[in-house]
């Protein structure tokens, strides 16, 4: 009897490990407002692709991305993207069969907005947030006209409205994969830099979007949040970047921020982090994409098949963030 259910558990185990599969997240800041990072810049594009393929990952957060604008004839607070914008040259490069998008270039508020009394920054063309995700893995559907954005409306405001919350899934292959299978919410944020109170507005509103849905589903959000680790772990987080307590300093979290120096590549600020749920099963938990270890400063870093020296030259190049990951099970 005792055996028989020792190899019943097997089973069961094995069966949920077969069906269920890891998916690699990146989130990075393009620094969209520096002029070297567009579309134009084809040796730019080649690296940030690059960095993908390197990477492998699954879903990319993108923070800061550069998309031409066109203006809306019925409003002033939207504008439509261009066709042939810097996320279709992205996608095209990566492969536009294996590769979609979604992003805020559309629903990103132009103009300041009065909601509720309370009024909304807006973004320029710079400020818009974008995911890329692998087609081939997954199933893809956008919250925005569910969750208000496409209107800025209902309980969910941000300051120029560029949060993005994604529900995604496994492309079904089987029958029993279909039946295994589970959506997972997966959200994008760059919070205000210069504005602390627009800042902690957005914090509470995060906190309250990812309370509503931490129950049934899921839930990661990642991005530039422009807040130290030590902020996050004292809200309403089950987990930051892999825990909910101290585990590397008690004042910082890993740093992804570069410093303009010139003799060395130095770290500064840790703005960049994957807050989640406990329904999210992480393996590996965040760390920068191709950087060992957790120092602050290193001679010289590869990334995306270019090595650096130092960080002026990275941030020049590339952008002045890291991208980080983190790899969960689905």
């Amino acid at each position: 009897m005792k055996k028989n259910l020792f190899c019943m558990f097997i089973m069961i185990f094995l069966t949920f490990c077969i069906f269920c599969e890891e998916i690699k997240i990146m989130s990075f800041n393009l620094r969209g407002n520096d002029s070297n990072n567009r579309k134009e810049n084809s040796e730019w594009v080649q690296a940030i692709c690059n960095i993908i393929i390197d990477s492998k990952a699954d879903i990319v957060l993108f923070q800061e991305v550069c998309i031409d604008l066109e203006k809306r004839l019925d409003t002033n607070i939207f504008k439509i993207s261009q066709p042939n914008n810097l996320l279709d040259v992205f996608v095209n490069y990566l492969g536009s069969q294996e590769w979609g998008y979604f992003s805020t270039a559309e629903y990103g508020i132009r103009t300041r907005v009065t909601r509720n009394g309370q009024q909304y920054g807006y973004g320029d063309k710079t400020q818009n947030n974008a995911i890329l995700y692998n087609k081939e893995k997954l199933n893809a559907k956008d919250w925005a006209e569910m969750l208000g954005f496409e209107t800025f409306s209902g309980e969910f405001l941000f300051e120029k409205n560029t949060v993005q919350i994604i529900e995604f899934s496994l492309v079904e292959k089987d029958s029993v994969v279909a039946k295994n299978n589970s959506s997972v919410l997966i959200g994008n944020v760059h919070l205000p830099y210069g504005n602390k109170e627009a800042r902690y507005r957005d914090l509470q509103t995060l906190e309250k979007l990812y309370a509503k849905y931490k129950h049934k589903y899921g839930v990661i959000i990642g991005g530039d949040f422009n807040l130290r680790r030590s902020e996050l772990i004292n809200r309403n987080f089950d987990f930051v970047d892999g825990t909910n307590s101290w585990y590397f300093d008690r004042h910082f979290g890993l740093a992804t921020t570069l410093k303009n120096d010139e003799n060395a590549f130095v770290f500064s600020n840790d703005y960049d982090h994957f807050i989640y749920n406990e329904k999210i099963i992480a393996t590996t938990k965040m760390e920068r994409a191709f950087i060992q270890g957790r120092n602050n400063s290193y001679e010289t870093v590869t990334i995306g098949g270019i090595s650096y020296t130092d960080a002026a030259d990275y941030r020049e190049k590339i952008s002045d963030h890291i991208p980080v990951i983190i790899v969960i099970e689905m």
